[in-house]
């Protein structure tokens, strides 16, 4: 009878043990990799269960098996001091996932196969400025809440080989004075909500190879002094569902640099309400489906630099706005440009520049420069071909060819050196609708055509009352229109044109 007594309170004792969380630390010898799925390696002798949350920490290094799936509840690597967990093979699924804790601790994850799923949020360096890290070159990494690289110091995760990730909103440098990165060198990752690449830090998010599909970058997000993001494409396709949105109230330097690869998406902002450049070179592609905003919102600074590869406005509505409502700069020495619209300047608040030292320039409907801005708009072209326009299809030519200081806008057109600007459907310097404008085109160098005869090929000069337009040509300046020069007469306009021709 006491035997079966004691058997009973065994039993008893048991079942208590495992209805409750608990804590379970992984105390195999430190610094040597160890078996994940041996009972002995943990307090309590026992694998943590569903209830239970798992701690690597000590400097010791849990390594998965092939036969592992493993439910916990919480998964805790480096977060008293350092920790390592190796997945060469294996299942674990958490209900959340912490790495890198304590002021002086370091976490490191690193998956070679199998998979590692987290149900809850992810948080990569709470509080450690260590390196705080998830390693993935091949097996699947899912992480179905809110991910954090760099919480409030320090986290990475590095994308390589054939690796598969998938998240939801990743926060990439979530808090003051954090930094956090996401490099992707190969393989798949996916993310259906936002990515923020410098939320309220200092954050990256790198590619050079493979495949990524994000659902929406914000790059730079929060405060003006404390955030700034970077992404930078050197291979590999990344395809963007939503808007490129660099600069969106940071004031410090925020970047999308495309040096390589593709990157595909339907619109794309450099300052949209703070500060940020997109800069093309090399091989690098941007396929920008409709509006590109350089300095969007009232007070932005954006910039576009290009010095070598594509930037394709693929859709209908493909329209480059330079100085949109802010202070936006164009400077483009090498590469290819295809676009319907380009604006130099465009709205009343607006600050408009482009300059052109080479490279290939095709905006098929129209080009303007100074369009309602007040301030002068310019465009400084000393080297490389703009191509504008279209032959006569029947559109209306109002709105079509290039147009300078129109709308109650002041715009310039400076042609020198050995380059070429021509419009296949016209151009006017000086429209006056909608208020007094003013447009100025000097040619000292290069050649500046049209090459449309009649009436689709004409050359407006101060049209509508309130217009001033100039063309002043001069040194060793070439000039050939291939339709008429009308010169404050199209419409009834009334303008001073024609100084120097």
């Amino acid at each position: 009878m006491p035997v079966c007594l004691a058997a009973s309170a065994v039993i008893a004792a048991g079942i208590s043990s495992s209805a409750f969380a608990v804590d379970r630390e992984f105390v195999a010898v430190a610094n040597t990799p160890s078996p994940y799925n041996f009972a002995l390696n943990w307090t309590g002798a026992a694998v943590p269960g569903p209830t239970d949350t798992a701690f690597i920490n000590g400097s010791r290094i849990a390594v998965t098996e092939m036969t592992l799936n493993n439910i916990v509840d919480g998964l805790r690597v480096g977060t008293s001091s350092t920790g390592e967990l190796r997945m060469p093979a294996g299942v674990i699924t958490a209900g959340g996932l912490v790495i890198g804790d304590g002021a002086a601790s370091a976490g490191l994850i690193n998956i070679t196969g199998g998979g590692l799923t987290s149900s809850g949020n992810a948080v990569l360096g709470e509080q450690s400025a260590n390196d705080n890290r998830i390693l993935i070159s091949a097996g699947t990494l899912t992480l179905n809440g809110e991910t954090f690289l760099g919480a409030n110091k320090k986290g990475t995760i590095a994308v390589s080989g054939t690796a598969t990730v998938n998240t939801k909103r990743v926060n990439i440098a979530n808090g003051p004075g954090s930094n956090g990165t996401w490099s992707i060198a190969g393989g798949s990752v996916t993310a259906t909500q936002d990515t923020f690449v410098g939320l309220r830090g200092d954050g990256t998010l790198s590619q050079s190879g493979g495949v990524s599909n994000f659902s929406r970058l914000q790059i730079g997000q929060e405060n003006e002094s404390i955030s700034r993001g970077s992404v930078i494409v050197t291979g590999g396709t990344m395809n963007v569902s939503g808007p490129i949105v660099g600069g969106e109230n940071s004031r410090l330097a925020n970047l999308i640099d495309i040096s390589g690869g593709t990157v595909n998406t339907p619109e794309s902002y450099a300052g949209a309400n703070g500060i940020a450049t997109i800069k093309i070179s090399g091989t690098g592609t941007l396929n920008n489906e409709g509006q590109m905003h350089i300095a969007a919102g009232n007070g932005s600074v954006g910039v576009l630099n290009m010095t070598g590869g594509n930037l394709n406005m693929t859709g209908p509505g493909g329209w480059i706005l330079v100085g949109q409502n802010g202070a936006g700069s164009f400077t483009f020495s090498g590469g290819s440009i295809d676009t319907k619209i380009m604006s130099i300047g465009q709205d009343p608040n607006s600050t408009g520049s482009g300059t052109q030292t080479g490279g290939s320039l095709r905006s098929q409907r129209t080009f303007i420069v100074g369009e309602v801005s007040t301030s002068i708009a310019t465009y400084n072209m000393s080297n490389g071909v703009a191509d504008i326009g279209t032959v006569f299809d029947g559109i209306d030519l109002d709105g079509a060819g290039i147009f300078v200081g129109s709308f109650n806008g002041r715009g310039v057109i400076n042609v020198s050196g050995g380059s070429t600007m021509t419009s296949r459907t016209g151009m006017t310097i000086g429209y006056g609708e909608g208020g007094p404008s003013e447009g100025t085109v000097n040619v000292s160098a290069g050649a500046f055509n049209t090459s449309t005869a009649g009436d689709a090929g004409r050359v407006r000069i101060g049209v509508y009352a309130g217009a001033t337009g100039r063309l002043n040509v001069s040194g060793t300046g070439f000039v050939n229109f291939a339709g008429p020069i009308l010169n404050g007469v199209a419409r009834g306009g009334v303008g001073v044109g024609g100084t120097g021709l």
